[in-house]
């Protein structure tokens, strides 16, 4: 079962409306900024199997937004670990057990690996400030 079937037309038509319109008003083809993404998502794990067939497209549009978003526009507060799983969650438990087109899946995955390598470097960055305490409490202990 591909979920994806007519992605590309309806990805050629959302374009269509943005170049018309201006900016596109619909939820579909404009699903709004990160936080936005990330919520829509959040509330998609939680829904029953027939309101998540119901919303493949809407699952594949904020996922190609938030992918767009790796650009810069994603906040840091967002880079946590609830996320993290949460893209997890979405990569693995559907997008790969959906059969989605290759397209959604690389975005898919993209997004996790983009998560776990910027919470890695959070990680480092604080642990590199901490030994930079140690190290400098410990050359004032030694001083005194």
């Amino acid at each position: 079962l591909d979920l994806a079937i007519g992605y590309e037309e309806d990805d050629k038509e959302a374009e269509l409306l943005k170049q018309k319109h201006g900016t596109a008003n619909d939820i579909e083809s404009n699903p709004g900024p990160p936080v936005e993404n990330l919520a829509f998502m959040d509330k998609f794990v939680s829904m029953d199997e027939d309101r998540q067939r119901g919303s493949c497209r809407m699952l594949i549009q904020n996922i190609i937004s938030l992918h767009e978003a790796l650009k810069g526009e994603i906040t840091l507060d967002l880079y946590n670990k609830k996320n993290l799983r949460l893209l997890n969650d979405i990569y693995f438990l559907y997008i790969m057990s959906e059969n989605y087109e290759k397209k959604i899946r690389v975005k898919a995955e993209d997004l996790a690996l983009h998560w776990l390598d910027k919470l890695d470097e959070f990680e480092e960055k604080e642990r590199n400030t901490r030994k930079r305490n140690v190290e400098g409490d410990k050359g004032k202990a030694e001083a005194s």
